[in-house]
């Protein structure tokens, strides 16, 4: 299962052309948003915005992943 997250958000990554772009928004502050602000990052992202339908009480995995706000 994990391979399948990782390769999700690398292959989303590449289709939405991240590269340099000054904001990004992640839409899920989960695991899945975790992995998706990591490879965002890694494209060369500026802000990157995690975003969950759920408010969190606390900061979720993606906050850990390098997000700028949750």
């Amino acid at each position: 299962m994990l391979g399948d997250g990782v390769a999700g958000r690398w292959h989303a990554a590449d289709l939405a052309q991240v590269c340099g772009t000054p904001a990004v928004a992640a839409f899920g502050a989960g695991p899945i948003g975790f992995l998706t602000v990591i490879r965002v990052r890694l494209r060369g992202a500026g802000l990157v915005f995690a975003m969950d339908r759920v408010p969190a009480p606390r900061p979720g995995p993606a906050m850990g992943g390098g997000a700028d706000q949750q």
